[in-house]
């Protein structure tokens, strides 16, 4: 499987409140040993916990919303890298992995 393969270690879904993301890719994400974080835009008012990775990784909660964004900042020595949602104050860095 590719994204076995590729073992991403976070992902950034570019959802809607109602498009995007259906239960099966997030099944699928879920089941990735390497992957520690899933990224939302928005929560997807479609379903429950299937749907959607935890509040606090999604940037717009409510269906109208701020626009709220999410942003990747890559240190200047390429070792690690921070995802934040500037909107909520949440931050995490990343280190990159090494061959």
């Amino acid at each position: 499987m590719l994204l076995r393969s590729l073992a991403p270690v976070v992902t950034v879904m570019n959802n809607g409140p109602r498009k995007g993301g259906a239960k099966a890719t997030l099944a699928t994400l879920r089941s990735l040993p390497s992957l520690q974080t899933m990224y939302q835009v928005h929560r997807d008012l479609r379903g429950g916990p299937e749907f959607n990775t935890d509040d606090q990784y999604i940037a717009n909660l409510e269906e109208k919303c701020a626009g709220n964004y999410i942003k990747c900042s890559v240190d200047a020595s390429g070792r690690g890298y921070t995802i934040s949602i500037p909107a909520t104050g949440y931050s995490r860095t990343y280190q990159t992995r090494t061959q």
